[in-house]
């Protein structure tokens, strides 16, 4: 994989895979009201599926884990602003 980085010429990629550092945080430069939709829009799926009885963890876990993440990005911008 490191090989097709180096073709492709991303150097911050390379490096990235060198050390090891996956991005964890998604960057939506600041637009608050996507932030705002991903959550609304998450919320709604999680509901929808917890109505359904779908409460399956391996079905239920990564949707709670995307909501999280949106809420803490959309902590983020209003502390930093």
């Amino acid at each position: 994989m490191a090989e097709l980085f180096a073709v492709l010429d991303c150097p911050l990629a390379m490096e990235r895979i060198k050390e090891d550092r996956p991005i964890t945080i998604k960057d939506d430069k600041g637009n608050l009201n996507r932030c705002i939709a991903d959550i609304v829009s998450l919320f709604i799926t999680v509901m929808d599926k917890l109505r359904l009885e779908i409460r399956a963890m391996d079905e239920v876990r990564q949707m709670l884990f995307d909501l999280e993440s949106a809420y803490n990005a959309f902590n983020r911008f209003l502390h930093s602003s």
